[in-house]
């Protein structure tokens, strides 16, 4: 491990928890990557039965205190079930930052308490847990595991790094983060991470020793050897900067990957669960959207990690020996391209085209009430079915991927974590406690408008991650700024989308995103503070330049800036209701969204220009669409 400085003396503890997961196989650090506390073997653990660190013990006191005090305390009268509600969102999130629990048990918290607290049934708790999108990543998932269990990326990568003759520690950075980026569009950015990062590794040692080879060869007397041994020691200094770079390329160019397409990432999965949403957003449009800033996030991360670590390195015109022995080495194990691994890429590729052409091939399959029958679940699935039917030439009497390899590989917890989102923000509904955040959110929102709406949420989301990472913000912050679009009668995709896309720009501390983790735990020199610095400067460029992007793309493909949509009324914090008008300062519309107002325990609503109606009227008119 690289020896620390002065400045490194604060963090060398936080540091070394992440250390002590370097030898955890790659099987238990795929879990460890969301939740690096609780798989810290090494940790002092003196509390619960020396089950629990003092960083647990604090969350959990701290998780239980934050649960009470709101059913105590009765901030909001107006809908009394909202105040329990209120309390178990928080002892979750206290509890995913703390890893009180493991971060999949910590997600069924709300289907025990909240039949406790007579918020809803056991039985519409247990139903928010599943929505399509789970189907969704099951198939990309599917499709993933038999990538991996190929060796086709790794196939790839080294195949277009040994392709140059020589080459620059600048084009080394370029083709890891590149390799990285383009893998984590279409496959989940952990296993890119956990395939990439060791190879990474393994190139930074053998560069070291070819480095200190050179360093060691000619020599003239006791003088020149005193200089060798200077100039080793600066070499040695550049393989580490090497080293580092080429780790946090691999962790911000994942991240940045994953924001490319809806099942790349959490955050953009919960968005997906969420009600009625799937009806305006699909892969392709996602993907033309947030495909331009994932491209300036992967390049401002190249050139601000090129520019710390690499601007000046001395280790220019390296050979492609060591490229040369690390492929090698790799055919001696796996051979050369099997059939196996051509079927998998087609069926790979087969399913991104799938889900891009789904809003035509829906089209072809509509019912006679113009219900449209095929969605992304049934064509990832399609897909995915396919690798258990084709058989498979390097195991004969097996198909292409087998079941013992889905479980080995498969998170199955990744499906409980996005439902226990989806069943807070359920949750969120039924206690009248979206009707109340919405109403503490709106003056905050409504004082932007346009870009400048969108670039401060944007910058919510993105905060949000860095403390507490893209999973336990995502899964907070969007049931409530979708109660607050429902409070301003602005349109939902206005707030959710930016939210969305800040939750994967998680670049400044470790924990703030998966990825980070494990290139974190794999790298012998790479310190907290790398992170912090070079993911502070990285952040703001990336928030300065993609905020205009996705500001200047969010209206035009989803049409975010339009009149409240009548999809987004949930009869429960909304009604629609037939009353013609101007909204958005100049749209005029026949019907609009009414949004429930708190403090009238839902006998008025309130339409966007501030017009207060009496709900009831259309209620007993049968009025309400």
């Amino acid at each position: 491990m690289a020896e620390r400085g002065d400045g490194d003396s604060m963090i060398g503890g936080v540091a070394a928890e992440w250390k002590n997961l370097s030898t955890m196989p790659d099987k238990l650090l795929r879990h460890a990557a969301s939740m690096p506390s609780t798989y810290d073997t090494s940790a002092q653990r003196p509390f619960c039965g020396r089950m629990w660190k003092l960083q647990q013990l604090v969350g959990f006191c701290l998780g239980l205190l934050l649960l009470v005090i709101p059913i105590l305390v009765n901030p909001i009268t107006y809908y009394p079930q909202s105040n329990p509600m209120l309390g178990i969102t928080l002892l979750c999130g206290c509890f995913w930052v703390f890893e009180v629990l493991p971060i999949y048990a910590t997600a069924l918290i709300p289907v025990v308490l909240m039949p406790l607290f007579t918020i809803t049934s056991s039985a519409n708790a247990a139903m928010a847990y599943w929505r399509p999108i789970q189907i969704l990543v099951v198939g990309v998932y599917l499709v993933d595991i038999a990538l991996m269990q190929g060796s086709l990326p790794k196939r790839m990568a080294l195949r277009l790094l040994a392709s140059m003759k020589t080459f620059s520690p600048g084009s080394l950075l370029f083709c890891f983060m590149f390799g990285a980026w383009i893998l984590s569009i279409f496959v989940n950015n952990i296993a890119v991470a956990l395939l990439l990062t060791p190879f990474a590794a393994s190139l930074v040692t053998a560069a070291e020793d070819e480095a200190i080879e050179l360093v060691n060869g000619p020599r003239d007397g006791d003088e020149s050897g005193s200089d060798s041994a200077m100039s080793q020691e600066d070499l040695a200094s550049e393989v580490k900067n090497l080293g580092r770079a080429l780790m946090l390329g691999i962790a911000f160019a994942a991240n940045a990957g994953g924001l490319a397409t809806l099942t790349g990432c959490i955050p953009n999965e919960v968005l997906m669960g969420g009600p009625a949403i799937q009806e305006v957003l699909n892969y392709r449009r996602w993907m033309a959207m947030a495909a331009p800033v994932s491209l300036i996030a992967f390049a401002v991360s190249y050139g601000v990690i090129y520019a710390r670590y690499l601007c000046n390195s001395a280790l220019t015109g390296m050979s492609s020996d060591i490229l040369k022995r690390e492929r090698d080495e790799f055919l001696a194990t796996v051979g050369t391209i099997s059939r196996d691994e051509v079927i998998v890429a087609s069926v790979a590729v087969l399913q991104v085209g799938l889900l891009w052409c789904r809003p035509w091939i829906a089209g072809e399959f509509v019912g006679p009430q113009g219900q449209r029958y095929v969605g992304d679940e049934s064509l990832a699935l399609l897909c995915a079915l396919l690798l258990f039917v084709v058989p498979s030439t390097v195991e004969p009497g097996h198909p292409v991927l087998q079941w013992q390899d889905v479980q080995d590989h498969f998170n199955f917890g990744l499906l409980m974590l996005i439902g226990g989102g989806f069943a807070i923000s359920y949750g969120f509904e039924q206690s009248g406690l979206s009707i109340a955040l919405a109403h503490d959110l709106t003056p905050r929102l409504k004082m932007h408008t346009g870009l400048v709406e969108t670039f401060m949420v944007l910058l919510l989301g993105t905060a949000c991650t860095q403390v507490f990472s893209s999973v336990a913000a995502s899964t907070v912050l969007l049931p409530a700024l979708r109660s607050a679009a429902i409070n301003t009668m602005e349109n939902p995709l206005s707030y959710l989308i930016p939210a969305t896309v800040g939750c994967s720009f998680g670049f400044v501390l470790p924990s703030s995103a998966a990825p980070n983790v494990i290139v974190m735990a794999k790298s012998a020199d790479l310190r907290v503070r790398d992170f912090v610095i070079t993911g502070l400067i990285t952040m703001f460029l990336v928030l300065i330049l993609g905020g205009p992007v996705l500001g200047m793309l969010e209206s035009p493909i989803f049409d975010a800036n339009s009149p409240f949509p009548q999809w987004a009324c949930d009869d429960v914090s909304c009604l629609w209701v037939p009353v013609p008008g101007v909204v958005n300062g100049g749209v005029q519309v026949d019907s609009q969204g009414c949004g429930l107002l708190d403090f009238t325990n839902g006998t008025m609503c309130k339409l966007w220009n501030g017009t207060q109606l009496n709900t009831m009227d259309f209620i007993n008119a049968s009025w309400m669409v």
